[in-house]
Formats: C-alpha cells, structure tokens, sequence
C-alpha cells in the first residue's frame, strides 16, 4: 500500500519538490559537518520520511530501461535535462553530503550550494535546484 502512494506522490510532485520537504532538516544536518570541512552522509529518522525516501530511490531506480551508460544517459536526458556522470560530478560540483536519491553540493564555478538527485545504476545525477532557503 505504502509503495503505490508513493508512486502517486512522485505522478505529482517531481524530485525538485520532493527536495523541498527535507531541505531544512538537510540543511541542518549539513551545518553541523561543515565546520569540519567533512563530507557526511546525512541521517534523518523520521518513519515516516525514511519510507517516502526509500520509496523514492525504489521509483527511480525502476526507471532505469539500459545498463549501457550510454542509452541510459540519453534517456535521462531527455526527460531531466542536464545530467552528470561522477566525473563530471565531481569536475562541477563539491559534493558536500548525500542521502540517496539526494546529494547536496556546492557548484564550483560560483560557490553555490543545491541539490542533485540520482540513480544507481548506471550512477547519473541530475536536476540541480539551487538552495533558496534563507535563515530567519
């Protein structure tokens, strides 16, 4: 029951506005490690969040039609736009944590922390939202 509300979640809400659910508690997570300089895997326990993120990473690993990197990068293309392999990841981007299907980072050419998404196999990331959120 649970997976085909999710599925009915993600028919509505695309991952830029799913992003926009966790993006506090990210951020808040990121804070505490960056004075470390460190890179950290996020941790989030809510049930109920834990659930709708696991049943995100599920759905869009189901989309995934070729292990070719090849066909499987054309095809993201054409439905997110730009993509990214984990070199051209890391050419762009500081990866600053991640909690699959999300990744926050920091774009190099002008310091400005979003969000990617991504799939598994084969590993691409896509649909960059740069952070809006401001503090109080």
């Amino acid at each position: 029951m649970i997976i085909a509300i999710l599925k009915i979640i993600i028919l509505f809400l695309n991952c830029k506005d799913l992003t926009t659910l966790w993006w506090y508690d990210i951020l808040q997570s990121y804070n505490k490690h960056e004075r470390g300089n460190e890179m950290s895997t996020i941790r989030y326990d809510s049930p109920a969040l834990e659930g709708l993120r696991r049943g995100i990473v599920e759905e869009l690993n189901s989309q995934v039609q070729s292990d070719d990197p090849v066909t499987e990068r054309h095809r993201l293309e054409e439905v997110e736009g730009q993509v990214w392999d984990t070199q051209e990841l890391s050419t762009d981007f500081e990866v600053l944590s991640f909690l699959a299907p999300f990744v926050i980072v920091r774009r190099k050419k002008d310091g400005v922390k979003g969000t990617l998404c991504f799939q598994h196999h084969p590993r691409f990331y896509f649909d960059f939202v740069e952070d809006s959120w401001k503090p109080y």
